[in-house]
Order: C-alpha cells, then sequence, then structure tokens
C-alpha cells in the first residue's frame, strides 16, 4: 500500500501503509533505533505533528535514550539552521564544496 492511494481518512489503509513501510524499510540495513531517530530528525525538519511523537515513541521503543531523543531534534534544527543561513546568503555552491576537499 501507498498512503498517496488511501482514501481520506482511511485509518486501515494508513496502517497497512506504515506497516508496509516499516517491514520494508525499518527493519533493513540501519538498525532499528538509529532508523527511528533518523526518522524523527526528517519529522522535526518536515514539522510534521503526526510523524514527531509517532517516531518519539517508536525510537524510544527501539531503546533510544531522551539525549538521543533531544540530539535527533538538535540535528534537525543544526541542519534547517545552516541550509537557510548558506541558502539565504547565496553562498557560492563552489566554494562550498571546496571546504569538504
Amino acid at each position: 500500500y501507498e498512503i498517496a492511494s488511501c482514501l481520506v481518512g482511511s485509518e486501515m489503509c494508513i496502517r497497512d501503509s506504515y506497516k508496509a513501510v516499516e517491514a520494508n524499510v525499518f527493519n533493513g540495513a540501519i538498525p532499528l533505533k538509529y532508523a527511528q531517530l533518523a526518522a524523527l530528525s526528517a519529522s522535526v525538519a518536515m514539522k510534521c505533528e503526526y510523524c514527531i511523537p509517532a517516531h518519539t515513541s517508536f525510537a524510544l521503543a527501539a531503546g533510544a535514550t531522551e539525549e538521543e531523543i533531544k540530539t535527533a531534534v538538535a540535528i534537525a534544527a543544526d541542519v534547517a539552521l545552516n541550509s537557510s543561513m548558506l541558502y539565504g546568503t547565496q553562498f557560492d555552491m563552489d566554494e562550498f564544496l571546496k571546504m569538504f576537499e
């Protein structure tokens, strides 16, 4: 199932879709705790009011600590800050890439 193909408000469809994602993505190459922390960080970046509490709960259930939760949130904030600063000041991409050589 894909969430986009679900009928609006179809709880069963959303549940089935998430189960498929969990089976195919969250049980992959990245250990579950770290996958949930990454999902939490992405959820914060997207400002998803549904995903943030879900992935916080899933990360805690997978063994994440409160400090790891806070760090995942801080990472999202740091990426957003730096992206805004670089994009907003129109920092030269070639100069930026030279910093990582």
